[in-house]
């Protein structure tokens, strides 16, 4: 059983590493934005093997705390800050209960650290900029040392508790199916080029915030979440279609909407400004800087009316 069990102390494939270390940002990230998402394993094909997650890693010390263990960090790490990113260092310690006086005493201490880039990469090698990167760096560094002092039986425990629970595991993989084997399918090119333009848009962050997108709109045969574009059936796909286009066309229509009023305005002030020139006053435009149409249409009949007075003296 513990061959299944994958861990970052281990010398793991820096491929497989980098994955792991990926979705745990999209875990903390989507933690910080106040939605939790439920995935506490990993599962790596490429090396048929699990690991915990980042929300595995604090599953597993509630479990330990639950039998008398109790793993704690100090409440100030380490921070580093430079052009950058941001290097954390957690120091974690590992207690337990005294049976005769119930003190809890100090068993072992663990040191996890990690160093965060404020600009990321993506697969495609364009680039983003991680606004969270100082606390990703120290959550994962939390994490690094916390998982130093979690007992490998508990790890493995764990592992098979979620191994049998839906949506709870995340699969990864390092490497793409082969090409011979790739159909280019016309949904899933749609559903890319909605993908971009809603990014595009502000609609979603990055890919993490598409990935939830499909998470709470669909699920497999088996009722798991999906993650992956590639994940949905043919009438799911054409669904996904369907709700990018919608969503594609609120935003642009609440875009004209909202440019539809302030026209209006502007075409309103000028032509107040035009009224005040033929009256011969001075115009100021700071008085008019929050002015409301209906208020703008009043000040134009009132000038309109002296200006009909003026030129019938």
């Amino acid at each position: 059983m513990a061959k299944e069990l994958a861990t970052r102390e281990q010398a793991l494939p820096s491929e497989v590493y980098e994955l792991m270390d990926d979705a745990d940002t999209e875990l903390i990230i989507s933690s910080l934005a106040g939605k939790v998402i439920e995935r506490y394993i990993y599962y790596l094909p490429d090396i048929k093997a699990y690991g915990l997650s980042v929300n595995g890693v604090e599953d597993a010390c509630r479990y330990m705390a639950e039998h008398g263990e109790f793993i704690r960090v100090e409440d100030m790490p380490q921070v580093i800050i430079d052009e950058k990113g941001c290097l954390a260092n957690v120091i974690a310690r590992r207690f337990v209960k005294d049976g005769k006086t119930g003190d809890l005493i100090c068993a072992d201490t663990a040191l996890g650290t990690k160093y965060e880039l404020r600009i990321k990469k993506k697969r495609d090698d364009s680039t983003w900029e991680d606004k969270f990167f100082r606390e990703i760096a120290v959550s994962k560094a939390a994490r690094n040392a916390k998982g130093k002092l979690i007992l490998e039986e508990i790890k493995v425990k764990l592992i098979e508790k979620y191994k049998k629970l839906t949506g709870k595991t995340g699969e990864l993989r390092k490497t793409p199916p082969p090409e011979n084997n790739r159909i280019r399918d016309p949904n899933l090119i749609k559903i890319q080029q909605f993908k971009r333009e809603l990014i595009g848009l502000g609609v979603w962050q990055g890919d993490s915030e598409y990935r939830n997108f499909l998470e709470n709109n669909f699920a497999g045969d088996r009722g798991e979440a999906i993650f992956s574009s590639k994940s949905l059936s043919d009438m799911q796909k054409t669904e996904a279609i369907d709700m990018m286009v919608k969503m594609k066309s609120e935003v642009e229509e609440g875009e004209v909407e909202e440019e539809k009023p302030k026209k209006a305005i502007e075409e309103k002030l000028l032509n107040i400004r035009q009224l005040k020139q033929s009256l011969g006053e001075i115009w100021q435009p700071r008085m008019f800087k929050n002015l409301s149409p209906g208020g703008a249409d009043k000040i134009i009949h009132g000038l309109e009316e002296r200006l009909r007075k003026k030129e019938g003296q």
